[in-house]
């Protein structure tokens, strides 16, 4: 019998949201000072979600990159939705969360993707 919890990396996701932060706020900051010259921020959201994407695969690696992907398409479509219709701006973020982990989290603890211990709200 083999009982072992799927490996998971609470770590990753940590260096993950470095990652996003250090890009975001590098990336503005290029902005801002080209002034005029070419603006990144047509790439730095792809950038972002795909960092997102890397990040969430290794954090988890039995998680299908199609899963993943389609977990950070889920999430950037409720973002989106939710800044284009302003009143469900102030709930879009317990929106995202119960999608993930009611939804995605729930899944991949089925499926043995993820251990249980990792599907939690903070």
């Amino acid at each position: 019998m083999n009982n072992q919890e799927p490996p998971f990396y609470p770590v990753v996701i940590l260096l993950t949201t470095l990652a996003v932060l250090a890009t975001a706020a590098g990336g503005s900051i290029y902005s801002l000072a080209a002034a005029g010259g070419v603006s990144l921020y047509k790439y730095l959201f792809q950038v972002l979600l795909l960092i997102v994407l890397v990040g969430l695969k290794l954090a988890a690696p039995k998680l299908p990159w199609f899963q993943c992907a389609l977990a950070v398409s889920v999430v950037f479509v409720i973002h989106v939705v939710a800044e284009h219709v302003q009143p469900l701006i102030l709930i879009a973020e317990k929106v995202i969360e119960v999608v993930c982990v009611a939804g995605f989290g729930v899944f991949w603890v089925k499926k043995g993707y993820i251990p249980k211990e990792s599907n939690r709200w903070h």
